[in-house]
């Protein structure tokens, strides 16, 4: 009879409750019981649910060392990881207590780990020495990872690969030079990758470059940006490199970077674009080169700009329409409308219209794509409507209008932005009778808007309005007041109008908002904030207040609900939600007294500035907020994302973000975790100083911990991290 004993960890008011639980049940997954249940068919079923159970002990167990490992329990961790027993499982578990050992500076612990992991790794059969190398860097053991290298082949593509895993490697755990000088090693054209996938050499230079510009080191990074094989790569890094010196005011740099990135630019002559691997098309460089010309104007050269455009030009003439599967997936008059947008920028306005010229003749050409060439000439259209030349957008529309006659059937966008175009240039019956062929009520709806055309917009509303108040309020509703939002978006006065016939505030609230974040979109936030201030308005007048709280939180949630800070999320470092739909969720917020709502608002605020690295803005944020995140944080599921997070700044090197989210988190477990961890990050950025002030702080409220066991964990493992920042304790090997 073979028992496991598993000790569930729960966390409760800041400590641990040890529950020990036996599984009792007889282990029969053995050769002699498996074969004797294969030989018995009535007993399958019990072999396979003896089987799930072992899975399931292992899930259990997992689960508890995952917790012990974020409370800071790591010999709890260590010694349930022993009841496991599938090796893979095992394996990984020990390489996570690895990671939670190093985040706070114990690389003794971490190392005993890693080769205790290795040893179990080779036992089950699965052990590769490459999917280790970071590892034994992290502890001291890099003889290894040199042994490594010194037996590889020079040039073959096994030994590519091999060099390409080591230097990721060494960029992991930052040793980015070594990384640099590995890459380097690798021949061109050794590492197969299919067009339709990033290369996975370019993504190494590219990080190695972002983290040397973080690490003040400019002369690593312009290195490696002149080493990547494409000239492309080249132009992009060389740039970033240029703005870095130009947020220093470091002008001379600057331009010096900018000039090489210059030169290289005018020798590429064709850039490829690859959607998959059945989808693929050259452009011309005019791209690389109009983002150069911004960089030169906005440093004030203008006419050196000018004499890029100008070059630019001439690449997008010399360069044919390219087609895939019978598609326009790249035209010139397209990108010379590009172009003219960047010579109006510039204040060239006379320029533009020659090449708005230029690119309508282009359009012209396109005559058995009548679909391309309407497009075309109406998007020409608007453009000279901006600038005032509404005869010739009013001639050019004619001309669309006319061969969108002929087609059939019709496109109900093509349709639409025809009808668009012809408020814009003063055909507004063609225009409405144009969309009322499609029978489309959001379509109507909008260019009556357009219009300005009261009368029409008042009669479709009206029988909009009596199809919304039947429905139930569900999604559907919501879904159907915010197209109408769409709909009406172009025009707030009558946007208004329309919103003041709907009776019900819950419908008006939502109907309010919906227009109000094509306003935040556009950065039009006088209408935006005036919208949002009545849509907060009509909920106040909502008469039951659970069904006001309800508003709230259900368009707060709607509006924050893309991006949640969860694990995903850390791991994958990337924000999803724009900047302008997290503030409309603010101002809403702002006006209800749900503190625990208003919290995770602005924790999502917090994230997406932490994203753009605007580190001092997420503080000051943070510390305008704190009296909110304090009393949300009594909630376990506000707590969760508080912690998450503090993980994403440690993680995206916002140590002064991390530091104080990690001193104003409650719970005594968590609060030693993050700050031991704060402190590794400010040594290993080599501020030993404010790192030993940390741990000093933190060895106190260690102290304080009544638990004889635990106190004594804790106090070795900060002894250790501390020595280790002093300099006291050599790095074992």
């Amino acid at each position: 009879m073979k028992k496991r004993l598993l000790l569930i960890i729960l966390p409760c008011l800041g400590s641990l409750t040890l529950i020990a639980l036996s599984y009792g049940k007889e282990r029969i997954i053995n050769p002699v019981s498996v074969a004797t249940v294969s030989q018995k068919n009535h007993q399958t079923e019990s072999l396979k649910n003896s089987i799930a159970q072992e899975e399931k002990i292992d899930s259990d167990i997992s689960n508890i060392v995952r917790k012990a490992l974020e409370l800071g329990y790591y010999h709890y961790a260590r010694q349930q990881i022993k009841l496991v027993e599938d090796l893979p499982l095992q394996v990984q578990l020990l390489r996570e207590l690895t990671d939670a050992y190093l985040a706070v500076g114990q690389t003794e612990e971490a190392y005993s780990i890693v080769n205790q992991a290795v040893t179990l790794d080779k036992e089950s059969g699965s052990f590769d020495p490459l999917t280790w190398c970071k590892d034994w860097l992290l502890t001291g053991q890099e003889e290894r990872v040199k042994d490594l290298i010194q037996n590889l082949d020079k040039t073959s593509e096994q030994a590519a690969q091999i060099r390409l895993s080591l230097a990721q490697s060494y960029f992991q755990v930052g040793n980015i030079a070594k990384a640099f000088q590995l890459v380097q090693l690798i021949p061109v054209d050794t590492v197969f990758v299919p067009d339709d996938y990033p290369n996975p050499i370019n993504e190494l230079l590219q990080g190695i470059i972002d983290q040397a510009l973080q690490e003040n080191n400019k002369d690593l990074a312009a290195q490696v940006a002149l080493s990547f094989p494409g000239k492309i790569e080249q132009v992009i890094a060389l740039r970033k490199i240029a703005h870095q010196y130009f947020q220093e005011k470091n002008w001379t740099k600057g331009k010096e970077k900018l000039s090489q990135a210059l030169t290289i630019a005018k020798t590429i002559d064709a850039i490829p674009v690859i959607q998959d691997r059945h989808s693929f098309w050259s452009e011309p460089n005019a791209n690389l080169l109009l983002q150069l010309a911004q960089d030169y104007y906005e440093l004030g050269e203008r006419q050196k700009a000018l004499e890029i455009l100008a070059l630019a030009q001439e690449s997008i003439q010399n360069f044919k329409t390219q087609f895939t599967f019978d598609v326009v997936v790249w035209n010139r008059s397209k990108a010379l409308q590009e172009l003219a947008a960047y010579y109006l920028n510039f204040g060239e306005n006379r320029q533009a219209l020659a090449i708005l010229d230029l690119a309508t003749e282009e359009a012209k050409k396109f005559r058995r794509k009548r679909e391309v060439l309407i497009q075309e000439l109406l998007t020409i259209a608007t453009t000279y409507v901006q600038i005032g030349q509404k005869n010739k957008a009013e001639l050019l529309w004619q001309d669309a209008f006319y061969k969108l006659e002929i087609i059939d059937p019709k496109s109900a966008e093509l349709v639409l932005k025809t009808a668009r175009v012809a408020i814009l240039v003063g055909h507004k019956e063609e225009g409405i009778k144009l969309v009322e062929q499609t029978q489309s009520f959001l379509m109507q709806l909008e260019i009556a808007a357009l219009a300005e055309e009261e009368k029409s917009m008042e009669k479709l509303a009206e029988k909009k309005l009596q199809e919304i108040n039947q429905l139930p309020f569900n999604d559907d509703k919501i879904i159907s007041l915010e197209q109408v939002a769409l709909s009406l978006a172009e025009n707030p006065k009558i946007a208004l109008k329309f919103s003041g016939k709907i009776k019900n505030p819950l419908d008006q609230a939502y109907l309010l908002v919906a227009i109000a974040k094509n306003y935040a979109q556009k950065n039009n936030w006088n209408i935006a904030n005036n919208l949002l201030k009545q849509a907060v308005a009509a909920a106040e007048t909502i008469p039951e207040q659970q069904q006001r709280e309800e508003w709230f939180i259900e368009t707060t949630n709607r509006l924050i609900a893309i991006n949640q800070v969860d694990e995903h999320l850390v791991d994958e470092a990337q924000g999803t939600i724009p900047l302008w739909q997290l503030q409309v969720a603010q101002k809403i917020v702002e006006k209800s007294n749900l503190s625990t709502l208003r919290a995770k608002v602005n924790l999502k605020l917090l994230q997406t500035k932490m994203m753009d690295n605007n580190e001092e803005s997420a503080l000051n944020s943070l510390k305008k907020n704190l009296k909110y995140f304090q009393k949300a944080s009594l909630k376990k599921e506000f707590n969760k994302e508080f912690l998450n997070l503090f993980k994403l700044a440690i993680k995206s090197n916002k140590n002064d973000v991390a530091l104080f989210l990690a001193e104003n988190i409650f719970d005594k477990d968590y609060k030693i975790v993050a700050l031991r961890q704060a402190a590794q990050k400010y040594a290993v950025n080599g501020n030993k100083e404010k790192a030993k002030k940390i741990l000093s702080e933190v060895m106190k409220i260690a102290q304080t911990i009544n638990d004889s066991s635990r106190n004594q964990e804790l106090i070795k493992g900060i002894t250790e991290q501390q020595e280790k920042i002093a300099g006291q304790r050599q790095q074992r090997t």
